[in-house]
C-alpha cells in the first residue's frame, strides 16, 4: 500500500510505500529532516498547500533539487528499496564489440590442430595460383631469351624474370592473406572452411596494416624451429608469436 503525505515545511507531496513508515528521511525539496508517517495518518496530509498557513521560516530559500530517495512522485515501483545500498557499477571487462559488429559474450579460441588444417588449405590454394604464375612467367621468359640468343644481344631480360618470379612468390601469399583477413570476411578461405576468424584483441576485424604484419610476423614464428608457432598450442588465448605481434586473436566464428 502506498503513503501519500506532504512535507510539513514546504508542502512538498510524497508517494512511498507503507513499509517505509516510521523511518527518518530528509525533504529533497527543503532540506528538512521529517519522519515518514503510516498509512492511518498519512493522507490527512495531503491539504492544499492554499488552506494551510506557511510558518515564517527565516532561512534563505534553496532551490529544489531533484526528488532523492526514497521518494517518487511518479508510479509506485513496489520493488525499489530506497534505502539500500546504491549497487556498484560493473567495471569488469567484456569482450562485446561496438557498432554493428557483435562479438558473442563466450569467446572459443580457434585449436592448434585446426588452425594447422586450415593453414595447409591456404598453402594449397597460394601454392596452386604460385605454380600458374611461375609457369606464365617461365614460358614468357624462354620466349624471350630464346629470340635474344638468336639476335646475339645482350639484355636484363634474366634480371626482370628474376623479380617478377620473387615478387610472385612472396606477394601472392601476402595479399591473398592480408585482402581476406582484413574483409568483412576476417577469414582466408582455410579458415573459413574450419569456422574461424581472425579479430584484434577486442573483437573488432583487423585493419590492412595489420592483417599484413600478422603475416610477416609468421617468418619470425618460423625461425628457431618454428617455436613461434608451437606456443600457440600453450597460450591461453592460443595466440602464436605471429598473433601476439600483430595484437590478433583467432577464434571460431561458428
Amino acid at each position: 500500500m502506498a503513503i501519500k503525505f506532504a512535507c510539513p515545511t514546504c508542502q512538498h507531496a510524497f508517494k512511498t510505500d507503507e513499509k517505509f513508515a516510521g523511518r527518518q528521511a530528509t525533504c529533497p525539496s527543503c532540506q528538512n529532516k521529517l519522519t515518514i508517517p503510516n498509512a492511518a495518518s498519512a493522507e490527512p496530509e495531503l491539504i492544499p498547500a492554499v488552506d494551510r498557513p506557511v510558518a515564517y521560516n527565516p532561512k534563505p530559500s534553496r532551490s529544489a533539487s531533484p526528488p532523492s530517495r526514497p521518494f517518487d512522485d511518479g508510479d509506485l515501483n513496489e520493488n525499489f528499496n530506497p534505502f539500500a545500498s546504491p549497487q556498484a557499477e560493473d567495471t569488469r571487462p567484456t569482450f562485446a564489440a561496438t557498432g554493428e559488429y557483435e562479438t558473442p559474450d563466450f569467446v572459443e579460441y580457434g585449436g592448434t590442430l585446426t588452425r594447422w588444417v586450415a593453414s595447409i588449405l591456404d598453402c594449397l590454394i597460394t601454392g596452386f595460383v604460385l605454380i600458374i604464375g611461375i609457369v606464365i612467367i617461365g614460358i614468357g621468359a624462354a620466349t624471350f631469351i630464346g629470340a635474344e640468343l638468336e639476335a646475339d644481344e645482350e639484355s636484363p631480360i634474366v634480371l626482370v624474370v628474376g623479380l617478377m618470379f620473387y615478387a610472385i612468390l612472396f606477394g601472392v601469399p601476402w595479399l591473398y592473406e592480408a585482402l581476406m583477413v582484413s574483409s568483412s570476411r576476417q577469414a582466408t578461405l582455410g579458415k573459413l572452411a574450419l569456422g574461424l576468424k581472425v579479430t584484434d584483441l577486442n573483437g573488432q576485424p583487423v585493419s590492412f596494416g595489420q592483417a599484413t604484419g600478422r603475416h610477416f610476423g609468421k617468418y619470425i614464428s618460423g625461425l628457431l624451429f618454428g617455436l613461434g608457432y608451437f606456443m600457440q598450442a600453450f597460450d591461453p588465448k592460443g595466440q602464436a608469436l605471429h598473433d601476439k605481434l600483430a595484437g590478433c586473436l583467432v577464434i571460431r566464428s561458428r
